[in-house]
């Protein structure tokens, strides 16, 4: 996750690939992580990198962290969910000599 940040980096992948005429757009892309902020709280530390860098820690700082990470969720709460705010690229390309 985040190796394909940076456009440039997108490029010279799919150059060594054997793709031309790339393009990146970015695109505003609302995420929406779980009903409430206690259910998106549950599901971000359920991801996997964020599981396996706690699964060591003490419990009453898991707890401390979970909350900490609810009260920030909060103010993403909608209608529709917690919806954060995400950008994506969109990336087209066509095989090269094609």
């Amino acid at each position: 996750m985040g190796s394909l940040l940076d456009p440039a980096r997108i490029r010279r992948v799919l150059t060594a690939a054997g793709f031309a005429d790339i393009e990146v757009a970015p695109a505003e892309a609302p995420m929406t992580f779980g009903a409430d902020a206690g259910e998106a709280t549950d599901f971000i530390l359920a991801m996997g990198p964020v599981r396996h860098n706690l699964r060591e820690v003490e419990p009453e700082t898991t707890a401390r962290i979970r909350s900490e990470v609810r009260d920030a969720l909060v103010e993403f709460e909608t209608t529709e969910g917690v919806r954060i705010p995400g950008h994506v690229w969109i990336v087209t390309a066509s095989a090269a000599g094609q």
